[in-house]
């Protein structure tokens, strides 16, 4: 059987504009509290009038250069939804009545992903100033910003150099300026026997883009942003969920033991000791997920771009098993700072370094107790066994270059073998 399918999905418009109203910040202005002007001797703001310098309105018609002096994030006016395009291609086969073959190819690019991006970023070519961006110069701001930096008599020459030198950094909240593409060939073989059922599945994929999750809290490598805001080309990369090979088997039977199976059907006792016996289990192997690098010190002076290491051009895959590799989860020495007015060479993910991988295995055994007419009611016992084998799964290593625990496996994701135990009646 030949099944195969295409589709456009739209992302929800609340994607696009996750965390919204902080993306318009001048409606958002408050008005600071200010309970005493002479260090507490005595009050300035009271009950009957808590602000007599009055409030501040939200908006004007100055815009954003109500904000001026300070980093702000604006809402990014004209965008659209992105867009994911989706297809698969699917064979199927019954080789015989009882077991069944699947094989198919599915794919997907989507276009358009929210992202953030910081347009106040100086220009590259000016990198090569080098010193001369940290010398301080004559502000011209001085006097009419109140806050920051930019309310002092000199500033950084910089900081003037950035396209909004009023601003201390403009990001663009959840921009389309993300895409992604992902192969994946996903095979799956079930066998039913007259008790049993097994069915082993797996994916060999790959997945590539510039962008993540816009909750980038829920990434477990913490992604950081684009390093250079001004090529954001250069962060194209291993997508941060890539997982190359993944495994499942699934599997449920019923013992052969007890009241009219092939072993140990004798008398009533013998029967209510073994007869209802079944067991399942899930078995799943899969590849860790790329490393993501920075540095703890940013020394690019690129006024809004990100650090991560040089590499010398040698990987710094290790071999060996995850507890050999827990204080040097790969080899930290091919890495190094960049000089000071510099993008460091090393690309968004590692290459060919990754995350623990998943080798788990859960099992349940349950004994089914079945008693009035026909057996209407069952009285269950269960005992579940979760991460039976008790396989840790080592979290990420120190992945800031210039830490201590750079390369350093310091915790565990998963947890220990859990075993439960339960009694359940149906009726």
């Amino acid at each position: 059987m030949l099944r195969g399918g295409y589709g456009i999905l739209w992302l929800p418009g609340g994607i696009e504009i996750t965390g919204g109203g902080s993306n318009n910040p001048t409606a958002q202005l408050s008005t600071a509290l200010v309970s005493s002007i002479d260090n507490g001797v005595t009050p300035f703001a009271r009950l009957s009038n808590p602000f007599p310098q009055g409030l501040i309105a939200p908006g004007n018609a100055q815009g954003l250069n109500s904000l001026i002096g300070q980093g702000i994030t604006a809402y990014n006016l004209g965008q659209h939804s992105g867009y994911t395009q989706q297809w698969n291609f699917d064979l199927q086969r019954q080789i015989t009545g009882t077991f069944v073959a699947d094989v198919a190819y599915a794919g997907s690019h989507s276009i358009g992903l929210p992202g953030s991006i910081q347009i106040d970023q100086i220009p590259d070519s000016n990198l090569s100033l080098g010193t001369a961006l940290t010398q301080q110069v004559t502000n011209p701001f001085y006097g009419l910003v109140g806050v920051g930096t930019l309310a002092q008599p000199t500033v950084s020459r910089g900081q003037l150099l950035r396209p909004y030198p009023q601003f201390n950094g403009v990001t663009l909240g959840y921009t389309n300026v993300g895409n992604s593409i992902y192969h994946s060939m996903q095979t799956k073989l079930t066998k039913r026997f007259s008790r049993s059922l097994v069915s082993v599945a797996y994916t060999l994929s790959k997945g590539i883009g510039n962008t993540e999750a816009a909750t980038g809290y829920l990434e477990q490598n913490g992604v950081p942003g684009f390093q250079d805001n001004n090529n954001l080309r250069l962060d194209r990369s291993l997508n941060a969920l890539d997982s190359t090979h993944r495994l499942l088997v699934a599997f449920t039977t019923e013992l052969p033991v007890g009241r009219g199976k092939r072993w140990l059907n004798g008398p009533a006792g013998i029967n209510k000791l073994f007869s209802g016996w079944e067991v399942n289990g899930l078995y799943t192997y899969e590849s860790g997920t790329p490393l993501f690098l920075s540095t703890a010190t940013n020394l690019t002076n690129s006024f809004g771009g990100g650090s991560r290491p040089n590499n010398n051009g040698t990987s710094a895959e290790l071999s060996g098993s995850a507890v050999s590799r827990l204080n040097q989860w790969f080899n930290t020495s091919v890495f190094s700072q960049p000089p000071a007015f510099t993008f460091g060479n090393t690309g968004r993910a590692l290459p060919d370094v990754r995350d623990d991988l998943t080798n788990n295995l859960d099992v349940g055994i349950n004994k089914n107790n079945r008693f009035l007419r026909e057996g209407r009611a069952n009285l269950q016992f269960r005992a579940e066994f979760f991460n039976m084998l008790n396989h840790p799964r080592f979290h990420n290593p120190g992945l800031t270059f210039g830490t201590p625990q750079f390369g350093i496996v310091s915790s565990q994701v998963n947890e220990p073998r859990l075993i439960q135990l339960a009694l359940k009646l149906l009726f």
